[in-house]
């Protein structure tokens, strides 16, 4: 039954990548990032036309990839891909995570993920991780926005 289902999936495959690249690259730019992960495992062809949607999402979001010293080579295959999961949910994956979670380094706080605004406020296995861990939720996002509103009183 496997070889059934790889040459199901092959054909599945060919019948794909006959489309233009394109209109391929169109379609997949409206998946969210964990989906277009999924496709990006199928094959060796689909994770390179998704490698060109991360590669343009990460420009749109004013995303850089780091820098490589000189000397040394690139270590990842796809290294748009491995920038775009940096920036989801680690706990739900969605595409909007910017409340960065932070460790007490040796003389400052280091980044270790990101987490969207409603796994923050309600995922009590995010707030006992992070109790467990030594680790704090920034109360500004990576967009300057504020995790808490403040209400300001007015005065009388």
């Amino acid at each position: 039954t496997t070889g059934v289902a790889m040459a199901a999936t092959e054909n599945f495959a060919a019948h794909v990548l006959a489309l233009p690249p394109e209109l391929l690259c169109a379609v997949l730019a409206f998946l969210p990032t964990p989906d277009l992960v999924s496709f990006a495992q199928a094959t060796r062809a689909f994770a390179d036309l998704a490698e060109a949607v991360f590669r343009e999402r990460a420009h749109r979001m004013g995303w850089r990839l780091p820098r490589i010293p000189r000397g040394y080579f690139q270590t990842t295959l796809y290294p748009w891909r491995t920038l775009s999961l940096e920036h989801v949910c680690k706990s739900c994956r969605c595409d909007d995570a910017e409340w960065p979670i932070l460790r007490h380094g040796p003389q400052t706080m280091i980044q270790v993920a990101l987490l969207c605004k409603r796994c923050v406020l309600q995922n009590d296995r995010v707030r006992t991780i992070m109790r467990e861990g030594d680790l704090n939720v920034a109360t500004e996002s990576l967009n300057g926005k504020n995790l808490f509103r403040v209400k300001r009183h007015k005065k009388k």
